[in-house]
C-alpha cells in the first residue's frame, strides 16, 4: 500500500472509536500506520541497500514494539506533553 492508503488507514480507526482514548490518538494512529515503512530511506543509500532491508527488518514481529513505541514518542516530545501518555 502507498502511504496515503497506509494514513487514511491510520485515521479511519480513529474515527472507529479509538480517538475517544486521548486526544492525540489521530495523529498517533496516522504516523503507526506509516512506521513500518521507514525502511523507505534506505533508498538514500542507493538501489542495492533498498532491496537488501525493504520490508525487512521493520516489517518483522521481533520489530512490533519499537514501531509501537517511536510514534508516540514523536508525538510526545513534539507536543511536549506527556500526560497520559500509556493511554496511546
Amino acid at each position: 500500500m502507498d502511504p496515503l492508503t497506509h494514513t487514511l488507514t491510520g485515521l479511519m480507526m480513529s474515527r472507529a472509536g479509538l480517538d475517544r482514548l486521548h486526544t492525540r490518538a489521530p495523529l498517533v494512529l496516522m504516523l503507526s500506520a506509516n512506521a513500518p515503512d521507514v525502511d523507505g530511506l534506505s533508498l538514500i543509500g542507493g538501489l542495492l541497500p533498498y532491496l537488501q532491508y525493504h520490508r525487512g527488518l521493520t516489517h518483522s514481529i521481533a520489530f512490533v514494539p519499537v514501531v509501537a513505541v517511536l510514534p508516540v514518542l514523536i508525538v510526545c516530545a513534539v507536543t511536549r506533553g506527556f500526560e497520559r501518555w500509556l493511554r496511546l
